[in-house]
């Protein structure tokens, strides 16, 4: 990637599926044909950062009547097959007296998103 992006962006786990989820679908495949897109998303036309990403995975094989050209493989597994959108952002967890530790305001995400500024977020 080419822009900065939050760990819970990259990250999976037992309570949220990001990037890293998508990618280690294809390398767990990685007999597998894929056609793979990857799509910054941008609030505005002059943000520095994107809001997330959109990821499209869809397994292709060889198509038997052209070699040459492929198509969309039905038989593949359901699972490698995705379309979603990853956030690009953080969030507030809470602690054991359900009261959040921090929380960003639209104008502290806004001002990263449009100038890459990571002093306006408020960190843990």
């Amino acid at each position: 990637m080419i822009y900065p992006q939050f760990k819970r962006a990259n990250e999976s786990s037992k309570e949220y599926s990001g990037q890293s989820k998508v990618e280690s679908n294809i390398w767990n495949n990685r007999d597998t044909c894929f056609y793979y897109e990857a799509e910054a998303i941008f609030a505005n036309i002059n943000d520095n950062i994107p809001i997330g990403t959109r990821f499209r995975v869809i397994p292709v094989r060889k198509n038997e009547k052209d070699n040459r050209q492929y198509v969309i493989d039905s038989d593949a597994d359901e699972e490698i097959a995705v379309h979603v959108f990853i956030p690009n952002c953080d969030y507030a967890e809470e602690d054991s007296k359900s009261v959040l530790k921090h929380e960003n305001t639209v104008d502290d995400y806004r001002a990263f998103f449009k100038g890459g500024d990571l002093n306006s977020l408020k960190w843990k």
